[in-house]
C-alpha cells in the first residue's frame, strides 16, 4: 500500500509541474493508470503478503486479540507466520494457473484493474487501528476484499448455458458450472425447489438446505453486496453484528465477542507495556505488544521473552521460540548445527540444519518432506492421485468440481 500511495503522489506533483519532465515523458497519466492495474502473475505475492501481514499485526502489534494462539512445542511465532503464508501462496498459485487456463481458452474475461482495487482496499483496512482490526465487521471485509481476487468481478465468466465449464467462474452471470463430471456443463442457478449440492447453485437470495434450493429467514447472501448496509455477509447470512452491552448468545453474534457468563457483548481495549490488561469491568483489555501476564494477583502488558529467558508464562519474541526446558532460544538457520531446533522449512540431518526437499525427491523419513510425507522412499504429496474430492484444498490444483479434482488440459 504504501509505496503505491507515493509513487501516485509523486506523480500527482510532477506531471502539472515539471514541465521537463513532461517533455521526456508525455504520457504522465497513462504511466498512472497502469499503476492501478495488477497482472496475473503480482496477484499471488500481494496475496501471500497480506495474510502473513494479518498474522504479524494480530500476533506482535494488537496481542493476538482476534486469533487464539496455541504454540506447539518447540514452535515460534514466525514459523507459524511463514507456514501459513506458504499455504495461501499455494493455493493462490493453483487457482491463478487454473484461472489462467481459462482467460487462454477464452473461457473467463480478467480486470487487473478490478483486482488492483480489492488488493488496495485490502491494504487499506490492515493498516486500522487495533481496536478496529479487531472488529468482527472489519474482518470481513477485510477478507472479503482479499479473497475477491478470485471472484467473478476480476475473472468474468463468458461461456453460455449448454457450454463446457472446468471451473466456477467460467459461466455467465446467471449461471453455474454443474453436472456430474470434469467438464462439467453451464447450467441456470436453481429456483425455490430445485435440487443443489451447494449454496452457490441456487439463485440469489436461496440457500441449499437438505439438498434443495428455498428461502430462509434470514436472508441469505454470498457477499456484501447481496446485504443492505450496515449488514455484512457472515457464514452465508447477512448479519449486523451487536454492540458493547446488547444482549447474546456466543461470540460470533458479537462486532468482538461475548460475555457468557452475563450474556452482554464486550469489547476490545489496548494498552501499553507495564498497563493493567485482561477483564476489567467490562472490557477485554489487550497489550499493543507483547502479552498480559499475571504475577501476585496483578495482570501487566510485558514484552514476548528475549533470548535465554524464561518463557513458562510468556510467549518468545520474533526469531525465538520456547523450548522443553522453558527457555527463549534462537532457532538455527540453514547450515548452522540444528541445537535445539531448526527454523521453519528445514529438518535436521547428521546435526545441520538443511531445507525440506520437494515432491519427488529421495527420502528416509516424513520430516525431510515439505509436505511431511516421505512414501516409498520419496516425498509426496497425499493429493496428487486424488481424483474424488469434497472440497477445494482436496486436489493438487486446489479446483474441485461435481466432486472431481478437475483441471484444463
Amino acid at each position: 500500500m504504501g509505496y503505491l500511495g507515493i509513487y501516485r503522489y509523486v506523480f500527482s506533483l510532477g506531471c502539472p509541474f515539471l514541465f521537463l519532465l513532461l517533455l521526456l515523458m508525455p504520457d504522465c497519466s497513462k504511466s498512472q493508470s497502469q499503476k492501478e492495474y495488477l497482472g496475473m502473475d503480482e496477484i499471488c505475492q500481494k496475496y501471500s503478503e497480506i495474510h502473513g501481514r494479518i498474522y504479524e499485526k494480530a500476533v506482535y502489534e494488537c496481542a493476538g486479540a482476534i486469533f487464539i494462539f496455541r504454540r506447539l512445542p518447540e514452535q515460534d511465532f514466525e514459523s507459524f507466520i511463514q507456514k501459513n503464508k506458504d499455504m495461501f501462496s499455494e493455493f493462490c498459485r493453483a487457482r491463478i494457473s487454473e484461472m489462467k487456463k481459462s482467460v487462454e481458452r477464452k473461457s473467463v474475461s480478467y480486470d487487473g484493474a478490478k483486482a488492483y482495487q480489492y488488493i488496495k482496499n485490502a491494504q487499506d483496512l490492515l493498516s486500522e487501528s487495533c481496536e478496529n482490526f479487531s472488529k468482527r465487521s472489519h474482518l470481513v471485509k477485510l477478507y472479503e476484499n482479499l479473497n475477491g481476487v478470485f471472484g467473478r468481478e476480476v475473472f468474468s465468466g463468458i461461456l453460455s448455458d449448454g457450454q463446457d465449464c472446468y471451473n466456477k467462474n467460467e459461466c455467465k452471470e446467471g449461471l453455474y458450472c454443474g453436472g456430474k463430471s470434469c467438464p462439467g456443463v453451464c447450467m441456470p442457478l436453481g429456483k425455490q425447489g430445485d435440487k443443489c449440492n451447494s449454496h452457490s447453485e441456487c439463485e440469489k437470495g436461496l440457500v441449499c438446505y437438505s439438498s434443495v434450493c428455498t428461502s430462509t429467514a434470514a436472508t441469505p447472501c454470498r457477499s456484501s453486496s447481496d446485504c443492505s448496509p450496515p449488514q455484512l455477509c457472515f457464514d452465508g447470512v447477512c448479519t449486523l453484528f451487536k454492540e458493547k452491552g446488547e444482549n447474546c448468545e456466543k461470540p460470533e453474534e458479537c462486532e468482538y465477542s461475548c460475555d457468557l457468563q452475563n450474556k452482554r457483548c464486550i469489547q476490545y481495549k489496548f494498552a501499553d507495556y507495564g498497563k493493567p490488561c485482561g477483564q476489567i469491568g467490562d472490557d477485554s483489555v489487550y497489550c499493543l505488544s507483547g502479552e498480559c501476564v499475571t504475577k501476585e494477583n496483578v495482570s501487566l502488558c510485558e514484552p514476548y521473552g528475549k533470548e535465554n529467558e524464561k518463557c513458562f508464562q510468556k510467549f518468545c519474541d520474533k526469531g525465538l521460540f520456547c523450548s522443553a526446558e522453558g527457555v527463549c532460544l534462537k532457532l538455527s538457520k540453514e547450515g548452522q548445527p540444528c541445537g535445539s531446533s531448526c527454523g521453519y522449512g528445514l529438518y535436521c540431518d547428521n546435526g545441520i540444519c538443511k531445507k525440506k526437499k520437494e515432491v519427488g525427491d529421495v527420502c528416509i523419513s516424513d520430516q525431510e518432506c515439505k509436505t511431511d510425507l516421505c512414501s516409498e522412499g520419496k516425498c509426496f504429496d497425499k493429493r496428487q492421485n486424488i481424483k474424488a474430492c469434497d472440497e477445494d484444498s482436496d486436489c493438487l490444483n486446489w479446483n474441485c468440481l461435481n466432486n472431481n479434482c478437475c483441471s484444463i488440459q
